[in-house]
């Protein structure tokens, strides 16, 4: 079952929020204190992370940061609940490696429209994303493959033995620029 922590001030949006990723088959855990919630996290890995800004403890991109730096925790992704009266720019957000945000009030659709785009399906194997912890609190993806390895004509890796042996995977991976 995939998990989801929420970490959020507010008992109604926590209440409401768990109820609906519940119904959903979800495996949700909440918390209103970002030290625990960090915590959880490193010991839990859930899959996803949805965060309010104002916490008690330190705030929610302050703790999307802690989440998205750490080598044991940098593959979750973590979407921030935005409030209307919420002092945080786009510059901030990214800073803090949040991968999305939900504007409140949020509807039951839009919540789940984005908890599906960050979960995975049933029997896909979720990777964790590398974290470069030489960085000044910008996280940063390692790359995996050398550029000698990469076709610039194709925009993929060139066919590469992943697993040695008698089961090789072969991935051609493509990429774009945002």
């Amino acid at each position: 079952m995939r998990k989801i922590l929420v970490v959020e001030s507010s008992p109604t949006i926590r209440s409401v929020a768990d109820s609906l990723l519940r119904q959903k088959g979800f495996d949700v855990s909440c918390f209103s204190d970002s030290r625990q919630a960090y915590e959880y996290a490193k010991s839990e890995k859930p899959d996803l992370i949805i965060s309010g800004l104002e916490l008690v403890g330190f705030r929610g991109d302050e703790l999307c940061k802690r989440i998205t730096t750490d080598p044991v925790t940098g593959g979750i992704p973590v979407v921030l609940l935005i409030g209307k009266d919420d002092h945080i720019n786009q510059s901030q957000i990214d800073l803090c490696g949040a991968r999305g945000i939900i504007k409140k009030p949020f509807s039951p659709k839009e919540l789940l429209s984005v908890v599906d785009k960050f979960t995975y399906s049933e029997g896909l194997v979720k990777h964790p994303r590398p974290v470069d912890q030489s960085s000044e609190g910008v996280p940063k993806l390692k790359p995996k493959v050398s550029p000698q390895e990469i076709d610039p004509s194709t925009k993929s890796i060139a066919s590469q033995k992943i697993s040695p042996g008698k089961h090789e995977t072969v991935f051609n991976l493509e990429w774009s620029c945002l």
